[in-house]
């Protein structure tokens, strides 16, 4: 396993939101519904080899992009700027702060909370008297 998929298994392994997860290089896709699947990769900065967030992509297979949500390392755990994952073509490792169990909470909490809007069942937004 990659480092990548090693961290999105930190990260997720155990996500309420998703099930039948599967890693694969710098991605997790995870199944929401029976209509719609998650994608969650590391998103990179202008800077190369610099990831300081996750992209989340809601995804119908049928008719494309749902929705989609950046995760910053940074504001999620409570840092200042400047966490992020480096790639430098020799090794990859956390700059900044190195995620402890914590941290891995943290992101999962706050991913799943985005997630979760969608498996619930919309309701009718019209007005009734």
């Amino acid at each position: 396993m990659t480092f990548f998929e090693n961290e999105l298994k930190k990260m997720f392994g155990n996500n309420s939101a998703l099930t039948d997860i599967r890693y694969v290089g710098n991605a997790l896709v995870g199944r929401l519904t029976e209509d719609t699947i998650a994608k969650i990769t590391f998103a990179h900065s202008i800077q190369h080899g610099h990831y300081p967030s996750l992209l989340i992509t809601v995804i119908n297979p049928k008719s494309g992009e749902v929705d989609r949500q950046t995760l910053n390392f940074s504001d999620v755990f409570g840092q200042p700027k400047g966490v992020y994952v480096c790639d430098n073509d020799r090794e990859v490792f956390w700059h900044g702060l190195k995620p402890g169990s914590r941290e891995y909470k943290a992101i999962n909490c706050a991913a799943e909370q985005y997630l979760e809007m969608f498996l619930e069942p919309v309701q009718d937004m019209g007005m009734s008297m």
